[in-house]
């Protein structure tokens, strides 16, 4: 893997990790904030983790396209 491809993975796994670090931690005082029920605020983390997928895929095409 290249130089370039190393670091957008790395990049792409950091603000995958940061979002769930976040999330977890205030999930009641967004629930709170954004009057959300339970199912919905899970609603919310499984989006994230979908969206984890995709990148992952995205990243690892990209990742051997630049080499």
């Amino acid at each position: 893997m290249g130089a370039g491809g190393g670091g957008m993975v790395g990049t792409m796994s950091l603000e995958f990790v940061t979002c769930v670090g976040y999330s977890a931690p205030v999930q009641s005082d967004v629930s709170i904030d954004l009057n959300l029920s339970v199912a919905e605020y899970s609603l919310f983390g499984s989006i994230v983790t979908i969206g984890a997928m995709i990148v992952a895929v995205t990243s690892g095409r990209i990742a051997g396209t630049i080499g």
